[in-house]
C-alpha cells in the first residue's frame, strides 16, 4: 500500500500541471495530456512561458520548471540570473541559435562550424569559423598556405 502511494506521488510529479496557486489545472489528477497543451494554457490564461532550452536540458519534473513572463523569459535567455550562477543561454554568433550552456555551444561549434587546428595548437581555443570557406580565408590571412 505504501508502494502504491509512493508510485502515485511520483506519477503526479510527471503530470503536465499549471503550477500556479489557485488555478484548477494545478491540482493533481487535473493535468494536461502533453507539454504543448500546458504551454498553450500558460500563455492564454496566465501570459506565462517555459524556456525550451531549460525544458530540454534541465532534468526537472514539469511542475519544477520555472514559468516566465514574456519579458522575464527574454532576460532569462539573454542575461540569465547571475545571482544563481546563470549567465543566460549562449548564442552561436554564426547561426544565431541559442544553446543551453557553454558545453552545448562548444559541442555545436565543433559539429557544425570549423576551428583552426594551427591556432588551437598555439593555445587559442575559442577561434571558430562559420564554414570551410571562412576557415580558408583565415588560413590565407594568418598562416602560410602554399597554393601550388
Amino acid at each position: 500500500n505504501e508502494g502504491k502511494l509512493h508510485h502515485k506521488e511520483i506519477m503526479s510529479l510527471r503530470e503536465f500541471r499549471c503550477g500556479l496557486p489557485g488555478c484548477p489545472k494545478t491540482k493533481p489528477g487535473n493535468a494536461f495530456s502533453n507539454r504543448k497543451k500546458l504551454e498553450d494554457h500558460l500563455r492564454k490564461d496566465h501570459d506565462l512561458y517555459l524556456c525550451n532550452l531549460c525544458w530540454e536540458f534541465r532534468r526537472l519534473f514539469p511542475m519544477e520548471q520555472k514559468r516566465y513572463g514574456a519579458k522575464s523569459l527574454q532576460t532569462h535567455i539573454e542575461k540569465g540570473n547571475p545571482k544563481e550562477g546563470m549567465r543566460g543561454h549562449p548564442l552561436c554568433k554564426f547561426c544565431k541559435k541559442r544553446h543551453y550552456n557553454d558545453d552545448t555551444l562548444y559541442e555545436h561549434l565543433n559539429k557544425d562550424h570549423e576551428a583552426c587546428h594551427i591556432c588551437r595548437s598555439q593555445g587559442k581555443r575559442d577561434d571558430y569559423y562559420r564554414d570551410r570557406k571562412a576557415l580558408f580565408k583565415h588560413f590565407r590571412k594568418y598562416h602560410y598556405i602554399c597554393d601550388e
